[in-house]
């Protein structure tokens, strides 16, 4: 192992003196800071990505992209009950109860992150009724219900045959998009003994991405007081639900994924005998068998190289990363596997990861390292690699793999002594 890993070393040195560092010295000691990256293949037994840390539906936006970019995704929504009763101004001073008021339609009201972006700034999306039972919390792209326990097919995959309600056209700038629903539409989404009731929301435009940071459906009464004005009501809380119905292939096998919605994580296991690799020694020049064991590593980095992905949403956004140790426990596989504590974090930028920018990602991972070199048994040999927010928005993150020439490195910096022992 110690040969193999030496063959991998690239290395630059700086000077110091030290007066004592371990054991007994006397002035004129060396001290040098060695910086050391190492292949894949040098430090890594294996990596991996893991899918499945958070449902779609945990994400704070929903995401509606078209199928002509390589991906399509829908927003699904179901609402409350309609009010029993709705208030009413009969005048400036006067304030009703009207148990008696006729639902006569809706307005569905799309709220847009100011993420969302279309070719030549504008989009047509479209509202659709949901005619199937389905959950909110576990449906999926392929499966109305994809709980632990039931799995069960939409009649057409990305929602089933829903119904078409309306279509509205958003303008880039613009904050939201409204619908006009029908008077039965609006009774059969705010019937909450329904678990078919719900509505679907899409695209028609080629290559628009616009992420939904909330969809209010305002129910239109007609009351009975007042038969010729019309009362906009917000449908309840309770009983609603939303999630995203995403269509992703399977990604190529030489990348990683990490973070989006649903969260992925990539995982790392370390090769052993790391303890041993040759390191260069203080002095140039000499042969000291120094290891990296002997020495003190004061950080390391894991690099990884970004690059672009069609498979999944692109990041749009900052996100954080960091390296966690995944802790040893036979009991777990590696996908309910407990996480350490991180090891510090790292942002990465949008244009990173889309290949606009500088693609390289380090990601520190010293304390899992040090403790590696150590043999805690605690630690163990694996880490993951996940955002800090995992869930939270929709964006992953491709990387390369071993194997590829822009496969992960593991970047060290170490403080090598070489003291001079009184004899």
């Amino acid at each position: 192992m110690a040969a193999a890993l030496a063959g991998g070393i690239l290395g630059s040195c700086t000077d110091a003196d030290v007066t004592g560092v371990g054991r007994e010295l006397i002035a004129g000691g060396v001290v040098r800071t060695v910086e050391i990256v190492l292949p894949a293949e040098a430090f890594l037994l294996s990596d991996s990505t893991l899918a499945g840390f958070s449902r779609a539906s945990g994400a704070v936006t929903l995401l509606t992209l078209d199928a002509a970019a390589g991906l399509e995704a829908r927003g699904a929504f179901r609402f409350g009950a309609a009010p029993s009763e709705i208030e009413v101004a009969t005048d400036s001073t006067t304030i009703v109860e009207d148990t008696l008021a006729t639902l006569v339609g809706a307005r569905l009201e799309v709220v847009l992150d100011s993420l969302s972006r279309a070719p030549g700034d504008s989009a047509v999306l479209v509202a659709a009724a949901i005619q199937e039972p389905w959950d909110p919390a576990t449906a999926t792209w392929e499966n109305r219900v994809d709980s632990a326990f039931v799995t069960t097919p939409w009649s057409v995959p990305g929602g089933g045959a829903a119904a078409p309600v309306d279509s509205a056209p958003w303008i880039a700038g613009t904050d939201s998009v409204s619908f006009d629903v029908d008077s039965a539409t609006a009774v059969a989404w705010t019937d909450t003994t329904d678990l078919g009731r719900g509505a679907l929301l899409s695209t028609l435009t080629d290559g628009a991405r616009l992420e939904v940071a909330n969809a209010v459906l305002w129910l239109r009464f007609r009351p009975s007081v007042l038969p010729d004005t019309i009362v906009e009501v917000r449908s309840g809380a309770a009983g609603a639900g939303r999630t995203t119905l995403l269509d992703a292939p399977p990604p190529p096998g030489d990348v990683l994924l990490i973070g989006g919605a649903p969260a992925h994580r990539a995982f790392f296991r370390m090769a052993p005998g790391l303890d041993t690799l040759p390191i260069p020694c203080p002095e140039p020049g000499v042969e000291c068998g120094l290891t990296l064991a002997d020495a003190d590593l004061t950080f390391a980095g894991l690099e990884l190289t970004a690059t672009p992905f069609s498979g999944l949403p692109a990041l749009a956004h900052t996100t954080v990363l960091a390296a966690r140790g995944v802790v040893p426990d036979p009991r777990f596989p590696l996908s309910r596997a407990p996480l350490g504590p991180s090891n510090g974090s790292t942002e990465v930028l949008a244009d990173a990861a889309g290949g606009v920018g500088d693609p390289l990602i380090t990601v520190p991972v010293t304390d899992f390292l040090n403790a590696f070199i150590e043999g805690d048994e605690d630690s163990g040999d694996r880490f993951a690699v996940a955002s800090l927010a995992e869930g939270f928005r929709f964006g992953t993150i491709a990387v390369r793999r071993a194997g590829h020439p822009d496969g992960p490195r593991l970047r060290l910096i170490l403080t090598v002594a070489s003291p001079q022992e009184i004899r």
